[in-house]
């Protein structure tokens, strides 16, 4: 949640020695905060204090969330997510509702399935698209 980006983006910069790890969780905040709508940004400055620290973590979160925006062509067509998920194992938080799936070692003859919903406990309704 938004209470928790500031936080992440401070652990990002304080181990950016480690490299990949830091630009993992700098790109988690960038997307984190294409998809927030702009009450929810204001609300991150406005209950943040004011000090060098937070500002320059605040503003290279802004810019790089402006600066890693993907091309379109780059979001994948059946998700519709920024990291196409091809091979990854559904869960809440990439659910998609439509999306073309398939269970590893399980084979349709014939038609696609697609995802309906998912419940509480992670279960996931399909449709199979013939």
């Amino acid at each position: 949640d938004s209470g928790n980006l500031l936080e992440v983006a401070k652990v990002a910069e304080n181990n950016a020695h480690l490299g990949e790890i830091s630009t993992c969780l700098y790109n988690i905040c960038y997307v984190f905060m294409r998809k927030s709508d702009l009450e929810s940004i204001s609300d991150i400055f406005d209950k943040e204090d004011v000090s060098e620290e937070n500002s320059f973590t605040l503003h290279r979160l802004m810019a790089g969330s402006k600066r890693s925006r993907p091309n379109p062509s780059d979001i994948c067509k059946n998700s519709q997510q920024e990291l196409c998920l091809n091979g990854k194992k559904l869960t809440k938080c990439n659910f998609v509702t439509g999306a073309s799936v398939s269970r590893e070692g399980v084979e349709l003859e014939k038609g696609t399935r697609k995802t309906l919903k998912m419940d509480e406990c992670g279960g996931v309704e399909y449709s199979v698209v013939w």
